[in-house]
């Protein structure tokens, strides 16, 4: 048994409340919702492809009114288009799209994206990231390869993303790949209660942020390069909770590779009873850690 969120079990619990009751509610029906949590008007920077840009809106009363940005400026990057947002001391924004995305679009290279816009200042991030894509986000359960990938890559400031809901069953191939990448200062991540995860789903998701505690990972299927560089560099990690029964000694594909590389010296991983995995730095436990059989 382990302690999750305070509560002792070998379930993963939001709060008090257990996945299985978490997913398709809590935050489900909130667009993306950003809270400036420091002093004085901090500015939030987002990255939109010129198909979508005009369709994106913003409120800053929560949800009373929406407008468009104002003013896009050409990133040159793919057609891609940047515009600021700027909000009060303990204000939200929020985000979500008038018009739902082509059922073809490609997001490997044409996805939305979130930054600090002044590189000051501190943020929270919860609600649904489907409201970026579709205007009745809160029915759909099923996300695309590459959809979230890069969303807050770079966004410093960002402390708290324990309100963002990723509750698909399904985790498509490099979808949420480097989605918390250099964020620097994150120290509580969401959920994760996907059941399936794709190729490189969760590469280099937390890779280099400020985690002390890895998100639950359950018991789950996962298939090449599924966790490659998840909590690489993550310098202040000292608790690892990954409940997945089987064999990780074989690096050939890229499963756990690089997954703990430079975290810190001493920690606690919790692990299946009935999985195996090399004690390595980098590739499995962290020499130095204590084991210890959560389930």
């Amino acid at each position: 048994m382990i302690k999750i969120n305070g509560v002792t079990s070998n379930r993963q619990y939001y709060g008090r409340i257990p996945v299985f009751d978490y997913k398709k509610a809590m935050h489900r029906f909130e667009p993306l919702t950003f809270t400036n949590t420091s002093e004085g008007t901090q500015c939030i920077s987002v990255s939109e492809h010129g198909d979508y840009k005009d369709s994106l809106v913003y409120s800053l009363d929560g949800g009373t009114t929406w407008q468009q940005i104002s003013q896009w400026n050409d990133a040159g990057d793919e057609g891609t288009y940047e515009g600021y947002i700027y909000v009060n001391s303990g204000g939200t924004a929020m985000f979500k799209t008038t018009v739902n995305h082509d059922p073809d679009w490609d997001y490997s290279y044409y996805n939305t994206r979130f930054g600090n816009g002044w590189g000051e200042g501190t943020f929270t991030v919860r609600g649904n990231p489907l409201s970026l894509h579709y205007t009745n986000y809160w029915n759909v359960f099923a996300y695309k390869d590459y959809e979230f990938h890069n969303l807050f890559f770079e966004f410093t400031g960002l402390t708290s993303a324990e309100g963002l809901v990723l509750d698909c069953d399904t985790v498509p191939d490099y979808c949420f790949e480097r989605m918390f990448m250099y964020c620097y200062d994150l120290v509580t991540p969401p959920l994760i209660p996907a059941t399936t995860i794709g190729a490189y789903g969760y590469h280099s998701m937390f890779e280099n942020t400020g985690l002390t505690a890895t998100p639950v990972i359950q018991n789950i299927s996962y298939t090449n390069g599924s966790f490659n560089a998840m909590f690489c560099d993550c310098h202040n990690l000292t608790q690892f909770t990954c409940l997945i029964e089987g064999d990780f000694t074989d690096l050939e594909n890229e499963i756990t590779n690089y997954w703990t590389r430079d975290v810190a010296s001493e920690g606690t991983f919790y692990k299946s009873s009935n999985a195996t995995y090399i004690m390595d730095s980098m590739d499995g436990i962290p020499e130095g850690w204590t084991v210890v059989d959560a389930s």
